[in-house]
């Protein structure tokens, strides 16, 4: 297990390392990379001191940001170029953990009803974020787009339309490491956005989307949007990346 787990590593880093471009380029993309970063910090504390906006709002804006960010980065310069705009957004989420309230970002992202554990919930969606998508580029390389997509775009959706519209909710109980509200608006915008995006990555890449292709955009969508229901909280940027790509790549095989 230790061995596996060790190889597994190795590879990631073999993976990475020959992945990047020379050195004068890795500067520039540092650069870059750290000042879209920092736009995106600014953005997302900007609306939470500034305009006071609610934390639901403020800390999918930044979710969206990042996710669409590395969809981006990963089609131009792949598995590389976004670990490196991930250890550059990793040392800003670990600047505001430790500055807390006084990090704008912090504030951005630390749900009131997450008190006293507010830096935890920070924590573990970010963990869960860097683990999904090492795991999907690994697994399923020609397939990653799905997973930051649908996480970083259907994911957001749901908690802003259920924080805005969320008349229709419901508890979620699961033994006694999930206990949640949900709201029938905020899941149902997870699946609507979640089928849209399915529905035009398959017409791009596979160039058709005849009826059973649909049958398999539908059942996706419907998986993403019931493990973001029942995923415990924190943990649902790993369960949405993996099964948003695990599902859809196996029905369409």
């Amino acid at each position: 297990m230790k061995n596996s787990f060790l190889s597994f590593v190795n590879e990631i880093l073999r993976e990475f390392i020959s992945g990047l471009p020379d050195l004068n380029t890795v500067i520039v993309l540092l650069v870059v990379f750290t000042a879209w970063a920092f736009l995106c910090a600014r953005t997302a504390a900007y609306l939470k001191t500034r305009r006071a906006l609610k934390t639901g709002y403020t800390r999918k804006t930044y979710h969206f940001l990042v996710f669409t960010s590395a969809a981006v980065i990963n089609l131009l310069f792949g598995f590389s170029g976004v670990c490196l705009f991930g250890i550059i957004i990793s040392g800003f989420i670990v600047y505001a953990l430790l500055r807390r309230k006084s990090s704008g970002l912090y504030l951005a992202l630390a749900r009131e009803t997450d008190r006293p554990h507010s830096a935890l919930y920070i924590l573990i969606p970010f963990l869960s974020t860097l683990s999904g998508g090492i795991l999907i580029n690994y697994l399923w390389p020609g397939f990653v787009l799905i997973g930051y997509l649908v996480c970083g775009i259907a994911d957001a959706s749901g908690e802003v339309m259920g924080t805005m519209y969320g008349r229709r909710t419901f508890r979620v109980r699961l033994f006694n490491v999930h206990n949640a509200v949900k709201s029938l608006e905020g899941s149902g915008s997870i699946f609507i956005i979640s089928f849209l995006i399915y529905a035009v990555f398959s017409m791009i890449t596979l160039q058709r989307f005849n009826l059973s292709l649909m049958g398999a955009v539908f059942l996706s969508s419907l998986i993403v949007t019931v493990a973001e229901i029942i995923t415990p909280k924190g943990f649902d940027n790993l369960t949405i990346q993996v099964l948003a790509v695990l599902v859809y790549q196996g029905l369409i095989q």
